[in-house]
C-alpha cells in the first residue's frame, strides 16, 4: 500500500488530526492537505502521487459529492472516502453513485478511520458497518429533532440555509439576541458544538423524509 493520501477539509486544526491519526499511512512525498474540494479540483492529482482523498463535509452535501464526481471523472482510478457528520443512508447511496470508496462518520473511533483506510488502500469498500448503524443513527436524530420547539425548528432552517442571526431575526420578526438563544439551545438538544453541525444534522433529517 503506497497511495499518497490527501485530506480536504475548511478546518486547518481536523486536517491536523487526521495526519495525526493516519501518520503510519504517510507517503513518502508526505500527506496533502486541502482547505476545499474545489482546491483538490484543481490539483494535477497524476502528477502528485495522490492515490486516496478523504474528503470532509462540512457545508451542503450536494455541493461537496458534485465536486468530488468531477474529480473522480477526471482521475476514474482515485480512491475516495467521504466523511459527513453522519452516514445516512441517502448520503451512503450518492457517495457510491459518485464512485466513491467509502462513507465513514467524523464521530468515528481512530481505530475504524484506520481500519477504513486500510481496507480501501487495499482495494477494498468501507460502507457495510455504517448501513448496520444507520438504523440506530436514524433513530437517535429523530428523538433529537423531537426536542426542537416549533421556533426552535424554523430557526434551525434558515441556519441550514446559511443565514445570519441578523437575518434569521428579519425573517422572523425577532430581535437578534432572541435568535441567538435560540441557536444556543438548539445546539444544546442536538448535542452539536457548531452551526454548521447543525445544520448538517437538519439536513439529515430532510433526507431521512424523503426517502421514508
Amino acid at each position: 500500500m503506497h497511495l499518497r493520501l490527501a485530506v480536504v477539509d475548511d478546518q486547518p486544526v481536523f486536517r491536523l488530526g487526521l495526519s495525526h491519526v493516519l501518520a503510519e499511512f504517510q507517503h513518502p512525498r508526505g500527506l496533502l492537505e486541502l482547505g476545499s474540494a474545489d482546491e483538490l479540483e484543481a490539483r494535477r492529482l497524476r502528477a502528485e502521487d495522490i492515490g486516496l482523498v478523504l474528503l470532509s463535509l462540512n457545508g451542503p452535501v450536494a455541493s461537496g459529492l458534485d465536486e468530488l464526481a468531477r474529480v473522480h471523472r477526471a482521475v476514474p482510478e482515485l480512491s475516495s472516502i467521504v466523511l459527513p457528520t453522519h452516514c445516512h443512508p441517502h448520503i451512503i447511496d450518492q457517495c457510491r453513485k459518485i464512485g466513491a470508496s467509502g462513507c465513514l462518520s467524523k464521530t468515528s473511533s481512530e481505530s475504524m478511520l484506520r481500519s477504513a483506510v486500510t481496507t480501501v488502500m487495499s482495494g477494498g469498500t468501507w460502507f457495510r458497518s455504517q448501513e448496520r448503524m444507520a438504523g440506530s443513527q436514524d433513530a437517535a436524530l429523530a428523538l433529537q429533532m423531537a426536542e426542537l420547539t416549533p421556533k426552535q425548528r424554523r430557526v434551525l432552517e434558515l441556519v441550514a440555509k446559511g443565514l445570519s442571526n441578523r437575518q434569521i431575526g428579519a425573517e422572523l420578526g425577532a430581535a437578534e439576541n432572541t435568535v441567538k438563544c435560540h441557536v444556543v439551545a438548539i445546539l444544546s438538544k442536538l448535542e452539536c458544538r457548531s452551526r454548521t453541525q447543525a445544520a448538517l444534522l437538519m439536513n439529515a433529517s430532510r433526507l431521512e423524509h424523503q426517502v421514508a
